[in-house]
Formats: C-alpha cells, structure tokens, sequence
C-alpha cells in the first residue's frame, strides 16, 4: 500500500463524512431549535380549566 494513495483518499472520504456530519446536524438542530421553544412554552400539567392548544385554535 502506498502511503500517499492511502492518505490521500483517507482525506477525500473523512471531508466527505465531516460534510454529511455537518450537514444533518444542522438540519437535526435546526428541526430542534424550531422544536425546542414549544417544548418549553407548553405546559405539561395545564389546568383543568384551560382547554389544549388545539381545541383553542379550533374554535377561531
């Protein structure tokens, strides 16, 4: 095995995983910095009083 080759296609596939990395977790935390906010803003035990979001945005 010759070094050089060995390297050189070493580089070419870790710049093409590295890139696939990146790529999927901007779109994973993208999805999660849109996610995230409405996990924190819902409230898990609302009061019996307060109907569900969806219920609210059904009667408009």
């Amino acid at each position: 095995m010759s070094g050089v080759r060995v390297s050189r296609s070493g580089r070419v596939l870790q710049a093409m995983l590295v890139a696939q990395v990146a790529l999927a977790g901007l779109i994973v935390f993208g999805d999660f910095r849109q996610v995230l906010p409405d996990l924190f803003r819902a409230n898990p035990t609302p009061p019996a009083d307060v109907p569900p979001p969806h219920l609210i945005s059904g009667r408009r």
